[in-house]
């Protein structure tokens, strides 16, 4: 998948709608609800976050800075951003629209992590279980070389399916979940991290099988309506299966309400919604990670700080790997340690002359390649994290949740600006608590 490893870090590939937009859903008509498109806009109220303590943190954390903050409210703006939304210990300390069209916007990627919480409804009612085997459900599979595919292989990107191209492959597909039955199996289950977008659809046709019901409804029972989530829509492929991979679309306030949800491990407004060892699970279990992203079950790790180093040890395992002369002596004009990933990014589109990286693709990515050496610190949260920078932050030890939210600019130029995806959003809400 083209320039995968950056594009994924920065918030440019991390599970897309297709070109043109989504395809028409037909999940908030059938559960009784508005769709977005034809909603009508909101008054632009605050996002709330009714629970005013945060289980299991510490009783004072010490109080948001006011100017980190005003920074991060003037950056969220100036890179593009639609809303922004940050509270702490249950206080609104920002909540804004820039945009005059206030409906749901696209959640990306987001939606598996979303997806993840749903899991856990299904699993508390007794209708999966994290080692079933994906066959379970779908047996064309049993007796095959994908029988020991589980639940939580498809919850952690190791499936080992092939994902193809790109997601305009799936776009292209009646049915999202039969592409991903009938893709080959590149890595073994469990071996392996591979950016799930195939797997994360059929995740959701699993969670359909289970439910015995659209996973979009079941959602909408399971999780919407306990936290009064009303304008949602969800997009559907042409067999009518939700997509997995992308297509939820939420009100920023909304968004916020699940990061409220997963901070209180699963109860919302003092009521509870989900199993509090499946949010801790899912939201904040350490699982097999690409390098420069730790990971958990389609949710990811949130370090107090990350280095990103590009040194002659690197370079030297390129040239080991066949990686052509000419662009490892452009990469000397990398050479160094970034703290932040826009840093790294811009470094590399410097040192190339190409702001879309190709080379990075053909030369690194395509070996399976790092383009730095990560280190992690501490980790100190959790994000979900879509396609053109959409953002759930949550640092618990500070009861802070974030949420920043993008839509799809008409511009192709804005569209593939690695800089309005806002990488370091999640790392500057970490660091919005002065040291």
């Amino acid at each position: 998948m083209r320039l995968a490893a950056l594009l994924v870090a920065t918030g440019l590939l991390a599970g897309c709608e297709r070109p043109g937009g989504p395809v028409p859903s037909s999940a908030a008509t059938s559960a009784g609800l508005t769709p977005a498109a034809s909603a009508p806009h909101p008054a632009a109220e605050p996002a709330t976050a009714p629970d005013a303590a945060t289980p299991g943190t510490t009783a004072s954390p010490r109080a948001v800075d006011t100017e980190r903050l005003a920074r991060l409210v003037s950056d969220a703006k100036a890179l593009g951003s639609d809303a922004l939304v940050v509270s702490q210990r249950g206080t609104v300390l920002a909540s804004e629209w820039w945009s005059a069209e206030r409906g749901p916007i696209q959640t990306m990627s987001v939606t598996k992590s979303v997806l993840a919480l749903v899991v856990g409804c299904a699993i508390e009612q007794g209708l999966l279980g994290l080692r079933d085997p994906v066959a379970r459900f779908f047996p064309i599979w049993e007796g095959s070389d994908k029988a020991s595919i589980t639940v939580e292989h498809l919850l952690t990107h190791t499936s080992g399916l092939d994902e193809g191209k790109n997601t305009a492959q799936i776009y292209a597909a009646r049915s999202f979940v039969d592409q991903a039955l009938a893709s080959p199996l590149v890595s073994p289950a469990g071996k392996e991290f591979l950016y799930g977008n195939r797997a994360s659809n059929l995740l959701s046709g699993v969670l359909a099988k289970a439910a015995g019901k659209p996973t979009d409804r079941y959602a909408d029972e399971c999780l919407f309506r306990p936290l009064g989530i009303t304008r949602w829509s969800w997009s559907r492929d042409r067999a009518g299966n939700a997509h997995g991979l992308a297509g939820l679309h939420l009100l920023p306030e909304d968004l916020h309400k699940l990061g409220t949800l997963v901070l209180h491990d699963g109860r919302y407004d003092g009521k509870r919604v989900l199993d509090a060892a499946w949010v801790r699970k899912v939201s904040a279990e350490p699982a097999l990670s690409p390098p420069h992203k730790p990971a958990s079950h389609l949710w990811w790790l949130l370090p107090a700080w990350t280095k990103r180093t590009v040194d002659e040890q690197l370079t030297a395992s390129w040239r080991a790997a066949g990686v052509d002369g000419a662009f490892v002596a452009r990469a000397a004009g990398v050479m160094g340690s970034y703290d932040t990933a826009i840093g790294l990014t811009e470094a590399w589109q410097r040192a190339l002359g190409d702001p879309t990286l190709k080379a990075l693709d053909d030369e690194l990515y395509s070996r399976k390649l790092r383009d730095a050496r990560y280190e992690h610190g501490p980790t100190v949260g959790s994000y979900a994290h879509g396609s053109l920078g959409q953002f759930l932050v949550i640092v618990p030890a500070q009861g802070v949740v974030a949420v920043r939210m993008r839509r799809s600019p008409k511009s192709t130029v804005e569209r593939k600006d690695i800089a309005r995806a806002f990488p370091d959003f999640p790392q500057r809400v970490a660091s919005l608590i002065a040291e």
